[in-house]
């Protein structure tokens, strides 16, 4: 072979194909990804949230609802806006009267009907007065007071108010006692018939505007009334003007007495709150003008 004989190139030879080859992170981050459920805890299911939490914080009562880092993190996050706010920091006691409103608008409740009055000894034993209950619960919202603050004052209320309606039942049965003992020394057995001369003197020739005045004169000031008004009536009054506006015939001498005590005992009497309290308090002291009153 001649040596100047230079070979023909031959046909060049196609570019190799580039092969990519797809890892797993490539395959994953190709695929569509799923949103997180916003109502899954984010906790991370291998892992015990209760473990991570120090132990001088697992026994916290704010911890008690406390389950994931998601619940962890909004419980922060809203303490610090409270935090931030400070319109909800209480009024000092010498605070001006407008910075005491503007706190007490953000902190009472939007209607009056969140408070309950509890049943106490008082309302088991007098029963509660249904408008008497709304305008307290209009004042509680008024004052901007919590519904807890509420019924402990109802119930601390409610307790001084049964404790003096026992105080008066208790006072009005003694009087009632003691009158019957004096009656007793100074009529002897013709107190009754004694009692309702008296009685009927003063309920004809009382003025009505001191007949309410009778009830409250001091059992003494009643006793030497009686007595004097007899003595009036056996020197001067015939027996047949005696009998002016009394009682029908049969009455029961006790009965008066046996109805001022009812009455004395009633939710009217002892409730100055209540509708009827004024009327039946002027029933008393009518009855106690016919103690011991009886048919003469």
């Amino acid at each position: 072979m001649p040596d100047d004989i230079t070979p023909e190139p031959s046909a060049a030879s196609p570019e190799p194909t580039s092969i990519a080859v797809s890892s797993p992170q490539t395959i994953a981050a190709a695929q569509p990804q799923s949103a997180p459920d916003p109502q899954k805890p984010t906790t991370p299911p291998s892992m015990d949230f209760n473990a991570v939490v120090p132990i001088e914080f697992q026994n916290k009562p704010y911890m008690k609802e406390v389950d994931s880092f998601d619940k962890l993190f909004k419980d922060f996050d809203n303490a610090q806006h409270l935090i931030g706010q400070k319109s909800f920091e209480v009024p000092k006691a010498d605070a001006p009267e407008e910075e005491i409103t503007a706190y007490l608008d953000k902190v009472r409740p939007e209607s009056a009907d969140v408070y309950e009055l509890p049943e106490t000894e008082y309302t088991k034993k007098f029963g509660r007065d249904e408008e008497f209950g709304t305008q307290m619960k209009g004042l509680f919202q008024k004052a901007g007071l919590l519904p807890h603050q509420a019924k402990i004052l109802t119930e601390g209320y409610d307790a001084a108010l049964f404790g003096k309606a026992n105080e008066m039942a208790a006072g009005a049965e003694g009087q009632a006692a003691d009158f019957e003992k004096m009656a007793d020394g100074h009529f002897g057995g013709d107190k009754d018939a004694k009692l309702k001369i008296a009685n009927e003197i003063l309920k004809e020739n009382t003025p009505d505007a001191f007949k309410e005045y009778l009830g409250n004169l001091p059992n003494e000031s009643l006793m030497v009334l009686s007595a004097v008004l007899n003595n009036v009536a056996d020197k001067y009054m015939g027996e047949d003007k005696l009998n002016i506006g009394g009682k029908p015939a049969g009455a029961d001498p006790a009965a008066i007495q046996e109805e001022a005590r009812q009455l004395m005992a009633s939710p009217e009497y002892k409730d100055f709150r209540h509708p009827k309290h004024d009327a039946t308090v002027a029933r008393v002291n009518e009855l106690y003008g016919q103690v011991g009153s009886i048919k003469k």
